[in-house]
């Protein structure tokens, strides 16, 4: 398996899936291939709870009588794909939707010889479903070091919980948001929408005189496992009062 793009916009990221043998036959290639591929969709599931999927078939052809060899690909529409789905199924989907493309184009009498299946390219693509919670579970390894508030709030103020967090620490049931005073009551907010763009932070620390750095944190899936790193400050205060440091996973907004 090979990564050949990174996350750009909406993409995540994007993987080319080779066999270990060249096969001409289709139900060979994808057995050899299967277990790569759930594999990855569970690990990128993990992350984001629910990707757009795409998967693209490529084959060598041969027109016989020019002698001329190209290469065909085949594409799905979109697919979501979240934690309750059944991968198995989800990736025998994928397989006939590419299959039978393949079989309608070989059989219209162009000519085209399949030699052999070449790869699988994999697109991954955000999803972000309406409404529901802004809360994000942090990775595992993060939680247990129980450094980082990450109050479960079912709005899309995920930004003021961090910070009224931060300014009224509880030492008993810190991720509950009924441990906390009302936001309204304790920062000025007005003209301000949510989820909270970073351009508006300036605006936010001037009106309520704090000061507040954002990182965030990126994962990316390398070398058949998860990767987490810490990037930033995407916002660096410039304002030396009381820091409140925010920060989200960048891969799940």
């Amino acid at each position: 398996m090979k990564l050949i793009q990174t996350a750009f916009k909406s993409r995540i990221a994007s993987y080319r899936v080779h066999s270990e043998n060249r096969y001409s036959d289709y139900n060979m290639f994808f057995e050899s291939i299967k277990n790569k591929v759930i594999h990855l969709l569970s690990e990128v599931i993990k992350i984001h709870n629910a990707v757009k999927v795409i998967m693209e078939l490529f084959g060598r052809y041969i027109l016989q009588t020019q002698k001329i060899v190209n290469n065909k690909s085949f594409n799905t529409a979109n697919k979501v794909i979240d934690s309750a789905a059944d991968l198995n199924d989800v990736f025998y989907v994928f397989v006939d939707l590419m299959t039978t493309q393949m079989s309608e184009f070989e059989k219209r009498d162009s000519g085209w010889e399949l030699q052999f299946i070449m790869y699988v390219e994999i697109n991954l693509n955000k999803f972000c479903a309406f409404g529901g919670s802004s809360y994000k579970k942090l990775p595992s390894f993060i939680e247990k070091k129980k450094g980082i508030v990450n109050v479960h709030n079912q709005d899309q103020c995920c930004f003021l919980w961090a910070i009224i967090s931060a300014l009224h620490p509880v030492r008993e049931r810190t991720l509950d948001v009924s441990s906390y005073p009302q936001f309204s009551t304790v920062v000025d907010i007005e003209g301000m929408t949510f989820p909270v763009n970073l351009r508006d932070i300036s605006k936010f620390e001037l009106r309520n005189n704090i000061s507040i750095n954002v990182h965030t944190l990126e994962s990316n899936f390398e070398n058949d496992k998860i990767v987490y790193r810490v990037v930033g400050p995407l916002y660096y205060s410039q304002k030396k009062l009381h820091i409140c440091t925010y920060q989200f996973a960048a891969n799940n907004q």
